[in-house]
């Protein structure tokens, strides 16, 4: 069977993947029949700078594809096209010029020149955009694919529709949004963002896309009317607040996909009577714990029912035992479990992640297994108990603020396998 040669046309598309210069270059030196490649093309297909220019000499469309590159003005450039983001009036004065813009985004600016209704060529809108908007509904065009950071923030919209095309929502979006009662998210988004929808007290619910894998921090903070959310179980990880004040949510249904859940999760959702959790879990002093990688979320009092079971806790227990099947124990897992004297850690352990036992101050010792290599970030910190600590014999690392606020911990013996200490990891004398 014979092989078929590259020919002119072939190599053109090939070398239009290239990097720098250098690969055009290479091309032309190294095989003969290649002569000339560079000559043939009539728009730069990288970058140029004064020394490339030259090599590229029948260009007569010229792609700009960052905001800082060299522009020539050499007399036969007829027109140039833009690949960095531009905002609409730039958009409007590069075209009466007869050039193109490839990604428009709408700015403030851009609002209070030309009005709400968002032109058809803009691909994005830009921080702070529709900030304080006083209409109450808003279509958002299918051309638009990223929303900036406080976008809608303060507005008066009562409705917000947005295009399955939008794959990016900027932090605290649409954050203050107090008339907002419902909002159709976009199906391909993959965050919700920090304070996405914070302070959105006429929320009513809210079905998260099947391709959300994260809450972010305060994404529902101070949600006062948000009586339901429902998560998808591509869902791995709740931030510290997410659901925070939420006062009306009753139910809610974790999937069995989650790894991490921050801080205060549930703190302030007074109503919350119902909580659907992966198997196994296991409950202690009002923190339910559960996942083959241990995880824990503090509990409302006025919870009564977990996986449609009713709960009764024991608030005066005091020891912990991890189950033998986990390995991990997550970030913020046992945080502020504030009667937590000891815990028995087997030496199926091999990861503590940041935060475990953080604020837990009655803690007073605690024994690690030699299967912990590293202590993260905050670990300890303010176990203001804490007085007894025996370290792993294989121990390399012990980050950030591990120790930090453990007053009470006076001896320290590191072992000789640490190689890192980070900063302000162990109590300060002046504590």
């Amino acid at each position: 069977m014979k092989t078929k040669q590259l020919g002119y046309n072939e190599i053109m598309i090939v070398s239009m993947y290239f990097n720098d210069i250098n690969d055009f270059i290479n091309l032309e030196l190294g095989v003969k029949r290649f002569r000339g490649n560079m000559e043939r093309f009539h728009f730069n297909p990288i970058p140029l700078n004064e020394y490339s220019r030259k090599l590229f000499t029948n260009i007569e469309t010229f792609h700009i594809y960052n905001k800082y590159d060299e522009i020539f003005d050499d007399g036969r450039i007829f027109k140039e096209i833009i690949w960095y983001t531009v905002d609409y009036s730039t958009y409007l004065k590069e075209k009466e010029q007869g050039n193109e813009c490839k990604i428009i985004e709408y700015t403030q600016y851009d609002r209070e020149k030309f009005g709400d209704k968002i032109p058809s060529e803009v691909s994005s809108l830009g921080d702070n955009c529709f900030e304080g908007y006083d209409s109450l509904k808003m279509v958002i065009p299918s051309s638009v694919t990223k929303i900036g950071m406080k976008c809608f923030s303060t507005s008066q919209v009562e409705d917000i529709s947005i295009s399955d095309t939008v794959i990016s929502l900027g932090n605290a979006c649409f954050s203050f949004c107090t008339n907002l009662k419902k909002i159709q998210l976009p199906e391909n988004i993959c965050i919700i963002p920090n304070e996405c929808f914070a302070c959105c007290t006429n929320l009513l619910n809210v079905i998260i896309p099947s391709s959300v894998s994260s809450l972010g921090n305060n994404a529902f903070l101070f949600c006062s009317s948000l009586s339901e959310c429902k998560l998808p179980i591509s869902l791995s990880s709740i931030q510290n607040n997410c659901f925070n004040g939420s006062t009306s949510l009753t139910s809610l249904s974790l999937p069995r996909n989650i790894s991490n859940i921050g801080m205060k999760v549930l703190k302030g959702c007074s109503s919350l009577k119902s909580l659907n959790v992966p198997e196994p879990y296991y409950l202690f002093n009002r923190f339910v714990l559960f996942n083959r990688e241990l995880i824990g979320i503090k509990l409302p009092t006025s919870l009564k029912e977990i996986n449609h079971t009713h709960i009764q806790f024991d608030l005066h227990q005091n020891h912990f035992e991890i189950p033998c099947s986990c390995i991990s124990i997550g970030s913020c897992c046992f945080a502020q479990c504030h009667s937590l004297k000891s815990i028995t850690i087997h030496s199926n352990i091999t990861t503590i992640k940041d935060r475990a036992f953080y604020e837990c101050n009655n803690l007073t010792s605690i024994f690690l297994p030699n299967t912990i290599q590293e202590l993260n970030e905050y670990t300890f910190d303010s176990c203001i108990s804490l007085s007894s600590i025996h370290f792993p014999n294989k121990l390399e690392r012990i980050k950030e603020r591990c120790f930090q606020g453990c007053l009470s911990l006076k001896q320290i013996d590191i072992p000789t396998t640490v190689t890192f200490i980070g900063d302000e990891a162990l109590p300060t004398n002046d504590e």
